[in-house]
């Protein structure tokens, strides 16, 4: 869908309109380009900001993944209960210090939207920003 407001920085989001959904929750993935790997080490922290639009209120959670050689770290960090209509925004910050990651292996990140008994719903994520910070070295 077209980002047509003034204060959205992409031109284009994603909504998803769900009805008669028999799980317990909906995940929606983003890989990761894979440049994003290129001298990534767990000195790094990766930030993630989001603009989410919900019709009815909501559990989501962010999870980056990682994998490197035969193991996939996972890092879960909860937005909350999100209300319905206006849009929320939300920054996360995953320290890749608290993983066991093996720079060496790196293969593969990506991100995982989850929303929690998405039954009758419309879910709309307008705004999705990855970026990496080195950590202070002091």
């Amino acid at each position: 869908m077209p980002n047509l407001r003034a204060t959205d920085l992409s031109p284009f989001g994603l909504r998803m309109e769900v009805f008669g959904f028999a799980g317990n929750y909906l995940a929606v993935s983003f890989d990761l380009p894979d440049g994003a790997l290129e001298g990534l080490t767990q000195s790094h922290i990766l930030r993630m900001e989001t603009g989410l639009v919900l019709e009815r209120e909501m559990g989501v959670y962010a999870r980056l993944n990682v994998a490197n050689g035969p193991n996939t770290d996972q890092v879960t960090h909860p937005l909350g209960m999100l209300g319905p209509g206006a849009e929320s925004r939300h920054v996360v910050e995953f320290d890749l210090a608290y993983t066991e990651i093996n720079e060496k292996r790196l293969e593969k990140c990506w991100i995982d939207l989850i929303f929690e008994s998405p039954h009758m719903n419309a879910l709309e994520i307008r705004e999705l920003f990855m970026s990496r910070h080195l950590r202070a070295d002091f």
